[in-house]
């Protein structure tokens, strides 16, 4: 959803795709290293970065950090950008890094939070009504879990209750805030397929996005056979979607959400369990192998 809240400030005349991210932040202290590295570099997972800064204890700061959330973007993407690439650029490393940083990019250029642009710009024109931050909180939603092993090799589930202080997290439930451009978003399971059809009505029925826009966000790198695009793994043939197709997963170790998409054929086969872990992964991957056999044969 980052990528497509970009490629709407693009279709604004508002950012560029090929904007390098020294570019972006004119007053700071870029490293050199950085100077060829593109906006797509970053939503493509090709920047050069990795998650190894987001251990346990990061985590732990990032929840109990009571600053602007604009502001702890802002500090996490100086404090990477004015060090060298940890990894090699144009070298595939899915990492959260990325997306957090783009969304700094993203409050940069609308002077607003990400969580502000992305309502206005991409949940409120689509009516997506159930879409929020976080966990769900209403007193009727239902809990993610825990998946875990006890010393005899059994599977323990535990609820995680997110009104409920956990130790030293003060808003269990989810990933700390920081996280959101990178996967801290709740929504129906409706309004999860408005955001679907941009990508398989070429822009949305009502002209959201623009053709050329769409076919952009789903092109996979340099066009391979099998590479991540701007916000999705793409495949470049398959003959289920008679054509390209599109998937991904989430999971914020609570939940996991699985999508599979064939834009040719219109269809979008999409699993979401309330379980994290092996079992939330394995439980999507038998859905959309099973959606795939009925409605795809």
């Amino acid at each position: 959803m980052t990528a497509v809240l970009y490629a709407k400030l693009v279709e604004q005349g508002r950012a560029a795709w090929d904007t390098t991210l020294p570019a972006f932040f004119p007053n700071w202290s870029v490293h050199p290293d950085w100077e060829q590295t593109t906006i797509c570099d970053l939503l493509s997972h090709r920047a050069g970065l990795s998650d190894a800064v987001i251990d346990r204890e990061w985590t732990m700061r990032a929840h109990n950090d009571a600053r602007d959330v604009s502001e702890q973007r802002a500090e996490f993407a100086f404090e990477r950008l004015t060090m060298p690439p940890s990894s090699s650029p144009g070298l595939y490393i899915y990492a959260n890094t990325n997306y957090i940083i783009a969304g700094a990019i993203i409050e940069h250029i609308t002077g607003t939070s990400w969580e502000m642009a992305i309502q206005r710009d991409l949940f409120d024109p689509l009516g997506m009504a159930t879409a929020g931050h976080g966990a769900p909180r209403k007193l009727e939603d239902i809990w993610g879990h825990h998946m875990t092993r006890d010393d005899e090799d059994y599977d323990i589930i535990s609820p995680v209750d997110p009104h409920q202080p956990d130790g030293d997290v003060p808003e269990p439930g989810d990933n700390p805030a920081i996280f959101g451009p990178a996967g801290r978003v709740h929504m129906s399971v409706k309004d999860w397929a408005k955001f679907i059809q941009l990508y398989l009505t070429q822009g949305g029925p009502d002209g959201y996005l623009q053709p050329d826009t769409v076919h952009r966000l789903m092109q996979g790198w340099k066009d391979l056979p099998y590479a991540y695009g701007l916000g999705w793994m793409v495949y470049k043939e398959r003959e289920w979607a008679r054509g390209p197709a599109l998937a991904h997963d989430g999971s914020n170790t609570l939940w996991f959400a699985s999508i599979a998409m064939a834009p040719a054929r219109g269809l979008a086969m999409m699993a979401v369990t309330n379980v994290g872990g092996k079992m939330g992964a394995d439980t999507t991957a038998a859905a959309i192998k099973e959606m795939v056999a009925v409605f795809a044969p």
